[in-house]
């Protein structure tokens, strides 16, 4: 069972999903725009772990500066080498892996709703429905290996949670400026050694590719 997709069912993607919530008048989302807006309430974030407890993953984008973006980049791991290529064109991006180009993921923009297709599922689903937002809109939710965890923002980074706000975060994407002129803004992938084990690192890149976009993923 392919640990990426393991935990999908029926019932999860089932007709009470195929709504999802919008923007509506809410203010300004966060600066990960697909993320709710922290305005209702106050999240109790757990303390992060130590930065050296982290593997740490960058996005280089490729192409053009024009078209500097998390949607034609690739992802860089610990040893500075190319773990994953995202390329993308009008109407789709595609996911792979570096090491013999195994597609990992395909996002369709086309239509009034996106949809993703993940290696091993066997059927696209909307990506809203993959990342579907909380009937408080507090966070949004996937299940990867069977588990389900939460994406929250706290200020530029998204902590996933196992069902607990008082869990320790396992990863985290943030964006930051980049000191190289013309580059843009800099992506990065932090996971700890349990995300790791837990054979998050896939489904934390195609998170940070729907929420880094600028698309609209309801």
């Amino acid at each position: 069972m392919n640990p990426f997709v393991q935990g999908w069912s029926a019932a999860h993607i089932g007709p009470h999903l195929q709504a999802s919530p919008t923007w509506g008048t809410q203010p300004q989302p966060s600066l990960h725009g697909a993320l709710p807006y922290p305005h209702h309430r106050p999240t109790r974030i757990p303390i992060t772990p130590p930065a050296d407890s982290f593997a740490t993953y960058t996005v280089v984008p490729s192409g053009s500066p024009r078209a500097h973006s998390i949607l034609n980049s690739a992802v860089l791991g610990p040893d500075n080498r190319t773990h994953f290529h995202i390329s993308s064109d009008d109407a789709a991006t595609v996911v792979e892996e570096a090491s013999g180009r195994r597609r990992v993921a395909v996002i369709t923009w086309a239509g009034a709703h996106p949809t993703l297709a993940l290696d091993g599922l066997g059927w696209p689903l909307r990506t809203s429905q993959w990342l579907y937002l909380s009937s408080d809109r507090a966070c949004r939710t996937m299940i990867a290996g069977g588990e389900q965890f939460s994406w929250r923002p706290n200020g530029g980074f998204l902590f996933p949670l196992a069902n607990s706000e008082a869990s320790q975060p396992l990863a985290r994407i943030s964006l930051s400026l980049s000191r190289s002129q013309g580059a843009g803004n800099l992506i990065t992938l932090q996971l700890t050694p349990q995300a790791l084990q837990k054979r998050l690192l896939k489904a934390t890149v195609v998170s940070a590719v729907l929420l880094m976009s600028g698309r609209r993923i309801d």
